[in-house]
């Protein structure tokens, strides 16, 4: 094997130094290029970007070993830090070259390593032409011997062992062949096509929300639950329920693979993009709801659903989601009752449409979908009587709805709110929640008091 690194699935060699986790076969000079050997097996190497060392691993006649130039106290090659970094690297392997073949002994030659393997004896089954798959040992130092001339070299303490593991980096459809279906192309690199990562794809994609039927199923704890709605969880890499289009842009892909039988799929789930003309919004208590203005309206950014003032109740929100190329309505009417005449409203969605924000004359409510409507953070509320939330677009929430805007008409200025986690509550009821965290300590201007025209283009 050319090139040997550490398993992505498990941990990496850990020490009091960062090792490198990806190791090619040293290889001599001569037009052949055949691989340096110490008794009778290659040698790997890898340059450490952190000290300028060559980082090792050979065999020592009955185990391999990780050390790195720097413990060869034998091998006095040092170089300049200004030396370019491929010189660097072709000087260190020729000279170690030179010394491995000629100079080094395991036993008499004077160095430490960092970690040594389990044994790979001769007629053995871990006998074996390189350290893939053997178990792998912190050291254990000897004790203090008089004899000068005893190798003062480690062993291995077998009450530490590690999980790091190697793997062979270069694919073969015999003998080393890519996981999960992956692709072995002829220049020995895996092509993942099922969704895996890693170096043979050998890592499964599961629970990064983003559902992939290869892994949908019980051995994979159905992609780690990325294709049921109730179960995927956002990660940094993928958004539940979409995918990236042929196009390159972000597209809804719905929840329809959703197998798992601990899971049921009813009015509230989400569904795949539909090419039919969706039906009008339904009407409400016999009368078609009714737009006051469409300034109260709102549309998610994957445009699979829609937040509209209901005009019956006069004062709150009605959200509909496309299911199989209806509108259905998610939840009860969102709002705030009250007697009193009504003066301005607005909302807002986020990208998914699983959080909407909204606005009355003096309070900004959150909610966020969860089999149900709940209110995410405190209700904001406006407490001085000459500044009241602007109507129109004058709320807007991100992409995660987990940061809020809001507008004023007076004094004409914008503030943003962070969802954060409310640390006294969770002491105190030993429950998670949440609360909305002005950002700065003062309003966004947006406006000069003569100049209103400018302040309506800012806010829209």
């Amino acid at each position: 094997c050319g090139r040997i690194e550490t398993d992505e699935r498990g941990p990496a060699f850990l020490g009091t130094r960062i090792w490198s986790n990806k190791f090619d076969m040293l290889m001599g000079d001569s037009v052949e290029g055949e691989a340096i050997q110490v008794y009778n097996r290659p040698v790997y190497t890898k340059l450490s970007t952190v000290d300028q060392v060559l980082d090792l691993m050979f065999f020592t006649g009955r185990r391999w070993v990780i050390t790195h130039s720097g413990l060869l106290r034998d091998f006095s090659l040092r170089l300049e830090s200004n030396d370019e970094k491929s010189e660097m690297e072709e000087m260190l392997k020729k000279q170690l070259s030179r010394y491995l073949t000629e100079e080094f002994h395991a036993y008499w030659s004077n160095y430490t390593v960092a970690f040594i393997s389990g044994p790979s004896d001769v007629a053995t089954p871990k006998d074996a032409a390189t350290p893939i798959s053997l178990q792998w040992f912190n050291t254990e130092q000897r004790s203090p011997s008089n004899d000068e001339n005893e190798n003062p070299m480690a062993i291995a303490d077998e009450s530490q062992s590690l999980e790091a593991t190697l793997i062979c980096a270069v694919c073969n459809n015999a003998t080393n062949p890519c996981f999960f279906g992956s692709v072995c192309a002829s220049n020995g690199i895996c092509e993942c096509t099922t969704g895996a990562r890693g170096t043979l794809c050998q890592v499964p994609p599961i629970s990064n929300g983003r559902c992939n039927p290869f892994f949908d199923n019980p051995e994979f704890q159905y992609d780690g639950g990325d294709c049921c709605q109730a179960t995927c969880r956002n990660s940094d890499e993928y958004f539940c329920g979409t995918s990236i289009a042929e196009s390159g842009l972000l597209a809804f892909v719905g929840f329809d693979n959703c197998v798992d039988p601990s899971q049921t799929c009813d009015s509230s789930c989400w569904r795949p993009l539909i090419s039919t003309p969706l039906q009008s919004l339904p009407t409400s208590h016999g009368h078609h709801t009714f737009f006051r203005n469409s300034q109260f309206m709102d549309m998610s950014g994957d445009g699979r659903t829609v937040a509209v003032h209901d005009g019956v109740s006069s004062r709150g929100f009605q959200v509909y989601s496309v299911e199989r190329s209806e509108w259905i309505r998610q939840g009860s009417v969102l709002g705030i009752p009250n007697n009193q005449a009504w003066t301005g409203s607005a909302v807002a969605l986020s990208y998914n449409g699983w959080v909407v924000a909204i606005a009355d004359d003096d309070t900004v409510q959150v909610y966020e979908w969860n089999s149900g409507w709940l209110e995410r953070g405190q209700t904001l509320v406006q407490g001085e009587p000459d500044v009241h939330w602007d109507t129109g677009n004058s709320l807007a929430l991100n992409n995660d709805g987990d940061v809020l805007a809001v507008g004023f008409v007076t004094p004409g200025a914008v503030i943003v709110y962070d969802l954060e986690e409310d640390s006294e509550s969770n002491l105190n009821d030993n429950l998670a929640q949440t609360v909305w965290v002005q950002r700065g300590s003062a309003p966004v201007l947006a406006r000069d008091d003569n100049d209103e025209a400018q302040w309506w283009t800012s806010i829209s």
